[in-house]
């Protein structure tokens, strides 16, 4: 299993059932099928010798175990053999801590769970991130990349805690660490003593999103000598202890990386069945927005219907209507639609419309969940040069290239939607707007006349007399 190529390829048998749905969905958050690393459907037939893709056959059964796993060879490259009755825990394993578990002929997995979460502290050492000592002659960086997801669904980034020690140099100087949160500066602190150090930053509100790097860069001042010796570096290193502080977070903003974040406890998938599209046609447009919203240790509970929707978990819905309880910004009830930019000139409408994807954030009572709709037009072809991203914005317009658009509609929209077959007194002010501004001023200047006029007879009256 560790072995397998970057790209991915998943045959389902049985592609009609809740587990089928849940290993599609599972498959797309595992295997990076935001970037185009996981495809769909019967092995192809690859250059002769090359294993460009690893292949996984899946079989849903209705009874035994959850999961059990075989590889078969007989093809000439190897086949990943996977059945069970809830065989995305399978999926699941291969990637996680247990993976070298599977790295066998045969195993079977009946139960996976994540790893435990801190409470108010996310360690650095549990990121993935190269923590081991430098030697800095002039500027090293130790880079800590990080996903919203990483974080515990309530929780927000308040502040960074850092442990780190550097030596002095014969002269007995020391270094400088400044440290950066997406590019912008935290703060630097001077390490002067040669001992380790505790060094702590805020982090300010709004500097977060999908992917995040934390950047922890040591300077020195390189000590002079003879041209024919090489600079000396002396090691600095962040220790264990050093971790991201965690809060309570306030209202979760609209937007799709906090989604993500809600998505990280687990998140139910329905699959509508009076979709316009069958199972296969809905795969390519489902793998790239779940590879893009939900994190790997979410827990996939697939759902027959969205009724069958409880209240408490978060939502992912494919469907050509609405599940959600209000009124989204693109709806598909209310006859034909018109996107616009901001100087009204026309984006999309129509048949240019129906053929891309939308995806919307809308609630159900006060669970957030997301809306798939897809589109009748090319699915997303999505590659590593050319992912989809959802981070910020509560909707966006996909289509064969990934994202086209994506805008939040709560604050500074990129976009106005209009129903022109739907008038409302929003529209007509709109539409005559200008109209209404100009009789307003009219008005405005007969008012100033009449009332001017009356104080000139006014005071003309008096003087008469």
């Amino acid at each position: 299993a560790g072995l397998r190529p970057a790209d991915t390829r998943l045959a389902i048998n049985g592609s009609d059932s809740l587990a089928a749905l849940a290993a599609a969905t599972r498959a797309a958050a595992l295997f990076d099928a935001e970037a185009g690393r996981l495809r769909f459907g019967p092995a192809e037939a690859g250059a002769a010798g090359t294993w460009s893709e690893g292949v996984i056959q899946l079989d849903v059964t209705s009874s035994g175990a959850a999961s059990e796993m075989t590889v078969d060879s007989q093809s000439g490259m190897p086949v990943l053999n996977l059945r069970g009755s809830d065989p995305q825990v399978g999926l699941w394993q291969m990637v996680s801590e247990w993976s070298a578990l599977s790295n066998s002929d045969a195993t079977v997995v009946e139960v996976a769970e994540g790893p435990v979460l801190f409470d108010n502290r996310l360690p650095l050492a549990g990121l993935n991130a190269d923590l081991n000592p430098r030697a800095v002659v002039s500027t090293e960086d130790f880079l800590i990349p990080f996903q919203s997801s990483d974080l515990p669904v309530g929780k927000a980034v308040s502040g960074v805690s850092l442990q780190i020690a550097a030596a002095l140099d014969p002269e007995g100087r020391g270094a400088t660490a400044s440290v950066f949160l997406n590019d912008s500066l935290l703060g630097n602190r001077p390490l002067g003593s040669g001992q380790p150090e505790q060094l702590s930053f805020s982090v300010p509100k709004g500097l977060l999103g999908r992917d995040n790097l934390l950047r922890v860069s040591i300077q020195r001042q390189p000590t002079g000598g003879e041209c024919r010796f090489k600079p000396q570096g002396y090691p600095a290193q962040i220790l264990p202890g050093s971790a991201l502080v965690l809060s309570d977070a306030e209202p979760q903003d609209r937007d799709f990386f906090s989604l993500r974040q809600e998505f990280g406890d687990g998140v139910q998938v329905v699959l509508d069945p009076e979709l316009s599209l069958d199972f296969e046609q809905v795969l390519p447009w489902l793998a790239g927005v779940a590879g893009s919203v939900i994190p790997d240790r979410a827990s996939i509970l697939p759902r027959p219907s969205v009724d069958a929707l409880e209240t408490n978990d978060p939502f992912f819905v494919i469907s050509d209507q609405n599940p959600g309880d209000g009124e989204p910004l693109i709806t598909f009830d209310q006859g034909r639609i018109e996107v616009r930019d901001t100087q009204d000139n026309l984006i999309y409408s129509g048949e240019d419309l129906s053929r891309l994807g939308v995806v919307q954030i809308v609630t159900r009572g006060e669970t957030r969940g997301l809306w798939l709709r897809p589109g009748n037009g090319p699915a997303p072809e999505l590659t590593p040069q050319m992912p989809m991203v959802l981070d910020r914005g509560d909707l966006a317009l996909i289509g064969q290239q990934g994202v086209i658009l994506a805008t939040a509609t709560d604050r500074s929209p990129l976009v106005d939607v209009v129903y022109p077959d739907r008038t409302s007194f929003a529209q007509m002010l709109a539409k005559y707007r200008p109209w209404i501004v100009g009789g307003i001023w009219v008005l405005v200047t007969l008012l100033v006349l009449i009332v001017f006029q009356r104080v000139y007879r006014a005071r003309r009256g008096r003087d008469e007399t």
